[in-house]
């Protein structure tokens, strides 16, 4: 949640700032009849003047309003473009008030506006006249801060130049090359981009309590887009809603990178792959106390409604997937996270009613699993929940595939649901100690095993799974793997065929 807000009570944090070093005064309103930025009536009516002349040091104050880079009829490669070691703040009631040092990010909103007109529509309609992008921060140092800053109306629609600052497809509400600011407090919304989504960062920012929602993408990244070798640290920040028709709704990170997210959570976004969050090859992201909740992967082959992860390296710790849907029949799914070769940790992580695209009881012969699907990857999963997850076909709470290698333990998994109920495993080896399986239903065993590999059960429980259809309500076991299982109990599982606690055939 936002730092400004305060979930239930709904509480406003309100902030007077008193006068310290260097400060340049920018309103909207001010009433003059100076206005030379030295105080908040004698303001600067334009924040392109206090960006001007802002030296290092300088801490910009920008009363509430809306604020654009260039007048009506302006060129659209008008931007915000923040100098080096500034600090800018927004929020302020600003000249005329009580006291208009006093912040309130919700009451007295910045905007910052890419809509030359004042004339946007709903769904991204009569944006020719809006810059390509709202603010730029190109080569900046750590001492940059953005704080308090509403960002909206970028339209990035413009020609493509690769990797580069000439290039007007992406970043539309920020758009960072090799620079290192630090935004706290801002909400970047209603920005679109053919490209590289509402925050292009070619650098290393540090984003905090921002939220970015309602932004779309054609391509990647509706909200936040991570380049090559970015070590970009997310914390306690918002995704919601997010739309592209590529890869990650909410964010897009590219290799080589070692991006931290804490605290943050990742709600309603949508693209073909990773709903949430996509990761490409070489990544080695940390998930921390994270959430995705409703994000959606598709329509198409889509996969990974909260995360889709190839050829990475991902840490997640006390993280919650809840609700998040692949909406196709592809076989490979994964309602929660689509893991393809590289290598998973999951401590502490809870796996809930997610869905990839139904339950086993309507049968058909596609769709992958609700919750995790392992193709070629190494994954260790200790002390996580997997519950009431649903999946038409290859196991509700997890498919390992093509010689993925799992670690299992102190894990729970109840009341998923699908053709192969709980888990299903093929061609890969798994271990599985001190977990437990509870009513879990499909027409096969809460693990069930093909592919002539090696299974591991000890010091487990099997209670009350249910096999509506064919063998083994607690294991089923296929073709000629090795399979072993030591000091484990089942109880109360019942089969409509052979082995209501065990089958192999």
């Amino acid at each position: 949640m936002r730092a400004a807000l305060s979930v239930g009570a709904l509480l406003v944090t309100i902030t007077s700032y008193t006068e310290v070093g260097n400060i340049v005064y920018v309103d909207v309103n001010a009433t003059g009849p100076v206005h030379d930025g030295s105080s908040w009536c004698s303001a600067y009516l334009d924040l392109q003047q206090a960006l001007a002349v802002a030296g290092a040091g300088t801490e910009i104050r920008v009363a509430q309003g809306v604020y654009r880079p260039a007048p009506v009829g302006g060129s659209r490669d008008a931007a915000f473009v923040v100098p080096s070691d500034i600090t800018l703040l927004g929020s302020f009631q600003g000249c005329g008030t009580p006291d208009p040092d006093e912040r309130d990010y919700i009451l007295y909103a910045t905007v910052l506006s890419g809509d030359l007109d004042g004339d946007d529509d709903p769904n991204f309609a009569n944006r020719t006249d809006n810059v390509y992008h709202v603010v730029t921060t190109h080569d900046v140092t750590a001492a940059t801060v953005l704080d308090g800053l509403t960002i909206r109306g970028g339209h990035a629609d413009g020609p493509n130049a690769g990797p580069s600052v000439d290039s007007k497809d992406q970043g539309s509400g920020v758009n960072n090359y090799h620079g290192q600011p630090t935004l706290s407090n801002c909400t970047l919304v209603d920005n679109y981009a053919t490209n590289h989504g509402a925050f292009n960062n070619h650098g290393s920012a540090t984003l905090i309590d921002c939220e970015f929602r309602d932004n779309w993408s054609g391509n990647v990244a509706a909200g936040l887009y991570m380049h090559f070798e970015t070590d970009t640290i997310v914390i306690g920040c918002e995704f919601h809603d997010n739309t592209t028709a590529g890869k990650g709704g909410g964010a897009y990170l590219k290799g080589d990178s070692a991006p931290t997210f804490s605290g943050c959570l990742f709600s309603g976004n949508s693209a073909l792959l990773g709903g949430g969050m996509y990761c490409d090859l070489n990544n080695s992201p940390t998930l921390d106390n994270c959430t995705f909740s409703n994000n959606v992967a598709g329509p198409g082959p889509g996969r990974g409604g909260g995360v889709y992860a190839v050829g990475s390296d991902l840490d997640l710790v006390g993280c919650t997937f809840q609700g998040n849907e692949v909406t196709d029949d592809d076989d490979s799914g994964g309602g929660a996270i689509y893991m393809e070769d590289g290598t998973l940790q999951l401590d502490q992580c809870d796996f809930i009613s997610n869905r990839s695209p139904a339950p086993a009881v309507v049968g058909g012969n596609n769709g992958g699993p609700g919750g995790v699907y392992y193709n070629g990857t190494t994954a260790t999963i200790t002390r996580c929940l997997f519950d009431g997850n649903t999946g038409r076909y290859y196991g509700a709470a997890m498919r390992s595939t093509n010689g993925s290698d799992l670690t299992v333990a102190d894990c729970v998994f109840n009341g998923n649901n699908s053709y192969y109920s709980a888990v299903f495993n093929k061609s890969s080896v798994a271990d599985f100690s001190r977990c437990r399986f509870t009513n879990n239903e499909g027409n096969y065993g809460a693990i069930t095993s093909s592919g002539g590999r090696e299974i591991n059960i000890s010091d487990s429980v099997f209670l009350n799974n249910f096999a509506n259809t064919w063998s083994g309500a607690a294991i089923a076991a296929a073709g000629s793997g090795t399979y072993v299982v030591t000091n484990t109990l089942f109880a109360g599982n019942v089969a409509r065929g052979d082995g209501g606690a065990i089958s192999s055939y």
